[in-house]
């Protein structure tokens, strides 16, 4: 299981880093804390939603911001007094934030409907694949 695809949160890093993994069926990630609809759809489109299982990294999701990129550097904003709030926003920016939850959530949707995929692949990321994993699915209760 490789968490946050691999720490790929910017469109540069999955480029390069998700491809040489894309032939080992073996291999499984969680989108945990990615919140960039572009990391998301390389990996749709790499591994398929059968080999990605959502993740949120709480609590860290839990904080109200959002998240820019710029190159290989992505910067987390927020409304909260954290030591790496020092790019803040003005006060009616920071008023709008909504979860970085609900970004991640927003980020997962824009990607399945960029590559097509329907009910039975979202089902997969959001739980079929972990039951698979851990040998709950098809099980007799």
């Amino acid at each position: 299981m490789i968490a946050h695809f691999g720490r790929c949160y910017t469109d540069p890093h999955p480029r390069q880093g998700l491809p040489p993994l894309a032939d080992d069926p073996g291999l499984y990630f969680d989108n945990s804390a990615v919140l960039n609809p572009a990391v998301h759809r390389m990996a749709l489109e790499l591994f398929g939603p059968e080999r990605i299982l959502y993740g949120t990294d709480n609590p860290i999701l839990y904080m109200r911001g959002r998240r820019r990129w710029q190159g290989r550097k992505y910067i987390n904003h927020t409304s909260a007094d954290l030591h790496f709030n020092t790019d803040r926003e003005p006060p009616e920016v920071e008023a709008a934030y909504t979860l970085y939850m609900y970004e991640a959530l927003r980020a997962i949707k824009s990607a399945c409907d960029a590559v097509g995929v329907g009910p039975d692949g979202i089902e997969a990321i959001f739980g079929g694949n972990a039951q698979r994993l851990i040998g709950l699915a098809n099980r007799a209760d």
